[in-house]
């Protein structure tokens, strides 16, 4: 089995972050692109952020609510997966509670108690970090 499981969480969206676990060593950052036709660009940081960190596993949330962010971020999510794709890393999509239930024990919990747990001051961050948790928590089955 492997041991060295390396992932890469993903919060998506216009402001969005990015947290890179493996057993040790938990980096995070954000972006922040301005509106209108960013797409490009998107897939252009995407492929940049995957061949520095070299996941194993890049994990997103599902949009679950609102039309318009539900269109935004499901593009989002299809440039990462097929990024994600095109180097032959596992892709995968949770929703917020999943990921808040395994890791924190509760569904409903707030951004701040999120960024707290993280030791984390954005909370686009602390998302990417918690569904990056998320994999950890489900490593066995994924493996």
């Amino acid at each position: 089995m492997k041991t060295d499981l390396t992932v890469l969480g993903i919060d998506v969206g216009r402001m969005g972050g990015w947290a890179y676990l493996d057993q040790y060593l938990h980096v995070s950052g954000e972006f922040n692109f301005k509106k209108g036709t960013f797409l490009t660009e998107y897939e252009n940081q995407c492929n940049k952020l995957l061949k520095e960190k070299k996941p194993d596993v890049v994990v997103t949330g599902k949009p679950v609510r609102y039309y318009d962010t539900l269109v935004l971020h499901s593009a989002l999510q299809a440039i990462i997966e097929l990024c994600c794709e095109k180097m032959g890393i596992q892709f995968m999509k949770i929703t917020d509670s999943q990921a808040k239930k395994a890791v924190l024990g509760k569904a409903k919990v707030e951004k701040e108690e999120i960024m707290h747990h993280f030791g984390v001051e954005n909370e686009h961050q602390a998302d990417a970090m918690l569904f990056g948790k998320y994999v950890f928590g489900i490593e066995k089955s994924i493996i």
